[in-house]
């Protein structure tokens, strides 16, 4: 019970001090391109329990329409 404590502790005073640099990352987000950004998707949990991964967007939104449909062998 002692290590959940901690854990949570110190899970929270992580969160409190990077705030303001996810904040500044948001902005930065935003101005470089339209779109949301935070990208979800759905992924597979302990016991097979889906749940949604919530992350900055690092592409472009709908980048996957962008380019050709062509891909490589391997790729």
């Amino acid at each position: 019970m002692a290590k959940r404590i901690l854990d949570i502790v110190a899970s929270l005073l992580a969160i409190t001090l990077t705030l303001p640099l996810w904040l500044i990352v948001a902005v930065a987000i935003k101005l470089d391109s339209r779109g949301p950004i935070f990208h979800r998707a759905i992924r597979t949990g302990k016991g097979g329990k889906p749940f949604t991964l919530l992350k900055f967007r690092s592409m472009v939104a709908d980048g996957a329409g962008c380019g050709p449909g062509v891909t490589q062998r391997g790729d």
